[in-house]
């Protein structure tokens, strides 16, 4: 009885290098405090490549990649940039990332298990520090997303978290952001607790829409 015999192609190892530099170069902008840095961010294919010794084609495979997913674009005569998003394209981002977030609360205070309800909303209730502001409404958005039941939702929203936590870290600046999320993630505590799938939903909708109204007038953000 003959053997099946199965053509398999070399592997490509340039494919490999490439996500390799696409995961680093992706890393390090994510853990940008873009929207505080004063100036243009330029991305230099010579120097990255030198330091993660590889070639320059699976770095600009990975730059290719990156500018599909809005992170970086290509600017004649100067090369590769880091996107900042403008005023109104930030406010575009939060009303839809408030639409999706909101939903995904509902979905959460409605559906989630008896165990991680009681485990958001401990942790929720625990005392804030105002200077971690960013972090505290970003965790209220991954547990939302993470246990939504909607994985379309964590899809959509996975680029947009890069920015959301951007501005979020930005807007935390200001007192009035900071005291209010105290306020905020006990709200919370209290809706997903009492399973109110619609309050929950409103809660984190309006905070956003607060969040868009505040950097309409902000003078921290470019126009």
């Amino acid at each position: 009885m003959g053997s099946l015999k199965v053509e398999l192609k070399p592997l490509d190892t340039s494919h490999t290098l490439k996500m390799r530099a696409y995961q680093s170069l992706k890393g390090s902008i994510e853990a940008m405090d873009l929207y505080s840095h004063q100036g243009e961010i330029r991305i230099d294919e010579r120097e990255i490549s030198e330091r993660l010794g590889i070639s320059r084609t699976p770095v600009r495979e990975a730059l290719i990649l990156l500018e599909h997913e809005g992170f970086v674009r290509t600017v004649p005569r100067r090369g590769v940039v880091v996107v900042r998003k403008t005023r109104p394209e930030i406010v575009d981002m939060i009303i839809v990332w408030a639409a999706l977030e909101s939903m995904a609360a509902r979905l959460f205070a409605a559906g989630a298990p008896d165990d991680e309800i009681a485990a958001l909303a401990a942790r929720l209730r625990q005392p804030f520090d105002g200077a971690e502001a960013a972090d505290g409404i970003m965790e209220i958005h991954d547990a939302f997303v993470g246990a939504s039941g909607c994985g379309m939702i964590g899809d959509l929203t996975k680029n947009l978290r890069v920015q959301m936590r951007w501005i979020n870290r930005l807007a935390g600046h200001a007192a009035d952001q900071a005291s209010g999320m105290a306020a905020l993630r006990h709200a919370m505590a209290e809706a997903i607790g009492n399973r109110d799938a619609g309050l929950a939903g409103a809660l984190i909708r309006d905070h956003n829409l607060g969040l868009a109204g505040y950097i309409e007038k902000s003078r921290d953000f470019p126009d």
